[in-house]
């Protein structure tokens, strides 16, 4: 990775390494039947070239969805599948992508970015979760501001997930996850040698360096959790993790729930191969998010009600219960 000195801040790239790559040379193959498996030749190219546009994920925000698709295909890869790689390829050497970490102004907070997409691949059930982690300005009132991106992913989501809600609150208690491991390691970075007993008391608490503030585009997923009697979604199994999430609201770990509008979401990139990728260019190229649309927010002072809630439910479903076993 390259590093350059700006006037306020520095920037990261790769654009020297991409430079470097190489399409592969397709003249032997016959493009008119792009679902023909590879030989031993051009699959050891393919998984090459691969492997070099894997490199660039370090920086490059813009091509992870790509690179993870391919990186799925990569033990049945077929002629149309190199023919991908060539125009990523071609897509990275053409197309410049630095991170610019400008100068932050504290008070500063951990904001977590998570966006999911369901069903990304025609006939499958196929869902993605990516995120963005990074270090954001504080500023009452807004969201967005100067931001230092620290973490990022396009992967496959690990749990079943049957519809958009389940993608989209799996992939907002993935992204907690790895906000709450970035959060303890940056305050490793303010207090060396710290126990991981003190860490705990300190997250407990809510005493780390940072606040983390986790944004997210489904609204249906807010709302949930913004509801002072959480109902049970079709699937029963999630109502367990929006009371996780609600617990960790309430115990403040998660300072700020925020609800952005679908085009001023970050990550939508790292989920969707098909959207634009001007949003994730603008904000690696000016170290800032920009918000264009008005938001929600939803914090610890929202919930109030969420053990009264929880039993409830529970001494709901011990009566229907008790009233089946008697009928």
């Amino acid at each position: 990775m390259q590093h350059t000195k700006i006037q306020d801040g520095y920037k990261i790239d790769q654009d020297h390494y991409a430079a470097q790559l190489r399409c592969i040379d397709t003249s032997s193959l016959d493009l008119n039947l792009p679902d023909k498996l590879l030989n031993e030749e051009f699959l050891s190219a393919f998984l090459s070239l691969l492997g070099g546009l894997g490199w660039l994920i370090q920086t490059r925000l813009d091509i992870a969805i790509y690179v993870c698709a391919l990186q799925r295909a990569a033990k049945k890869a077929t002629t149309g599948h190199i023919l991908k790689l060539n125009k990523l390829t071609k897509w990275v050497r053409r197309k410049k992508f630095a991170l610019t970490y400008r100068k932050l102004q504290p008070p500063c907070k951990l904001l977590a970015i998570s966006d999911s997409a369901f069903k990304t691949e025609p006939d499958s059930a196929l869902a993605m979760r990516g995120a963005i982690l990074g270090i954001c300005e504080e500023r009452e009132g807004t969201v967005g501001g100067t931001l230092h991106i620290l973490e990022f992913y396009a992967r496959k989501q690990r749990r079943v997930c049957r519809s958009t809600f389940a993608a989209e609150l799996n992939g907002i208690a993935d992204a907690v996850e790895v906000a709450r491991l970035v959060n303890l390691t940056i305050a490793c970075c303010h207090k060396p040698f710290t126990s991981p007993l003190a860490l705990q008391k300190l997250e407990d608490t809510a005493q780390l360096p940072l606040a983390i503030e986790v944004c997210t585009d489904c609204r249906s997923v807010y709302d949930a959790l913004a509801a002072e009697d959480t109902r049970t979604p079709s699937e029963s199994s999630l109502v367990l993790i929006l009371h996780v999430l609600k617990e960790l609201l309430r115990a403040k770990i998660i300072s700020k729930l925020t609800w952005v509008h679908t085009d001023d979401m970050l990550s939508d990139g790292l989920t969707k191969g098909g959207v634009s990728r001007k949003a994730l260019f603008d904000c690696a190229s000016s170290g800032r998010w920009h918000l264009k649309h008005e938001s929600r927010t939803l914090s610890e002072k929202d919930i109030h009600t969420v053990a009264r809630s929880f039993m409830s439910q529970i001494s709901r479903g011990l009566t229907r219960l008790t009233q089946d076993w008697y009928q």
